[in-house]
């Protein structure tokens, strides 16, 4: 919820991600974040489930908005269209905007109840404990923290066997890019295609082993905070990353935004070696808290070199979408510690 304001698990802080950086695998879309209506400070996704029912999405001035920006689909166009409608409304000063249950009838409430029930219970602790009745109130509602694209989209490109571009290397689930399939079909069917082609790689392999002096390098890296009695903590840099992801790579960029996240992200690099942490838990989220500096950088430099506006990426200063030069993938991986970026076709 409020604490972390994110609708996917606080957990999830792209370590994925940071493994295929530093194997040099390729990864795309990660210009392309994820947009997503949750209630006022309360990030449990449930979008679908209101929107299904046949709530409206409506302004402070009880206007329904996606008569503005969808006449004809109203809040049944696609969801990043509903979320750009949303924010577009806050930022002209006609919000807050809410969900709108009061013309639905109380069979189609209870339906909705019902739902609630069996999949997100909390909603209806929410109501309940704001003491909202949906035949009379409206519920207040806002966009969530932003996020990489779950599902198959952002992550690591793989092929039909769930091979990566670095061999040995397989993806599946939502740390794999480039798919298009929904969650639990991609990491199911590609969560054995993956299982089966390491296994069958693996077999292949004589007996390998890590060089002493690279594991003791690593171990120094891994546990360089833990007992360090000064520096900032692994929360404060999360923080510090979430803020400027917010304010410099939010819903509509620009080049001037974008540089200058770029530069304190790259500020922020500078605290990695005096992070200190006091316990094994504060030590997970130092770690977990590098590597979410580091997803922020490549949705940043992703963000600023794709020039034109397509689907969640949303430039200002390039607002209609460039087939001829950007219909393509925008790889970024990692190269002796920096990032790079190149187009790539796509597929045939």
């Amino acid at each position: 919820g409020l604490s972390y304001n994110t609708v996917g698990c606080p957990y999830n802080t792209g370590d994925a991600y940071a493994l295929g950086y530093q194997a040099g695998a390729e990864m795309v879309h990660f210009e392309f974040t994820q947009l997503m209506i949750t209630l006022k400070n309360y990030s449990v996704p449930g979008y679908a489930g209101a929107i299904g029912v046949g709530a409206r999405v409506v302004n402070a001035l009880g206007e329904r908005i996606m008569e503005r920006y969808s006449p004809e689909m109203l809040e049944k166009s696609p969801r990043h269209l509903v979320s750009l409608a949303v924010y577009q409304e806050m930022l002209e000063g006609r919000g807050p905007c809410y969900f709108d249950f009061r013309h639905l009838t109380q069979d189609k409430l209870e339906h909705y109840r019902t739902g609630l029930r069996n999949e997100r219970a909390l909603i209806l602790r929410y109501f309940d404990e704001k003491g909202l009745d949906l035949r009379r109130d409206l519920v207040e509602i806002e966009l969530g923290e932003l996020a990489t694209q779950n599902g198959g989209v952002t992550g690591l490109l793989i092929d039909e066997e769930a091979a990566t571009s670095v061999p040995g290397l397989y993806a599946a689930g939502d740390c794999a890019g480039g798919v298009g399939y929904c969650a639990g079909s991609n990491a199911m069917v590609f969560g054995w295609r993956a299982g089966a082609g390491a296994a069958k790689y693996a077999s292949g392999l004589s007996a390998v082993s890590w060089p002493a002096e690279a594991a003791r390098a690593e171990k120094v890296r891994a546990l360089g905070s833990l007992g360090r009695e000064h520096g900032p903590s692994g929360r404060e840099l999360e923080a510090k990353v979430q803020k400027t992801m917010s304010d410099y790579v939010g819903v509509q960029r620009n080049r001037a935004g974008l540089d200058t996240g770029i530069q304190r992200l790259e500020n922020l690099k500078g605290y990695l070696g005096a992070l200190q942490s006091s316990s094994p838990n504060d030590l997970m989220v130092a770690l977990e808290a590098q590597n979410t500096l580091l997803v922020g950088e490549m949705v940043a430099r992703a963000s600023l070199m794709r020039t034109e506006s397509r689907w969640t990426h949303q430039r200002v200063d390039y607002p209609q979408p460039d087939d001829a030069n950007w219909k393509k993938y925008l790889v970024v991986t990692g190269k002796d510690g920096r990032t790079v970026l190149y187009t790539r076709e796509l597929p045939a």
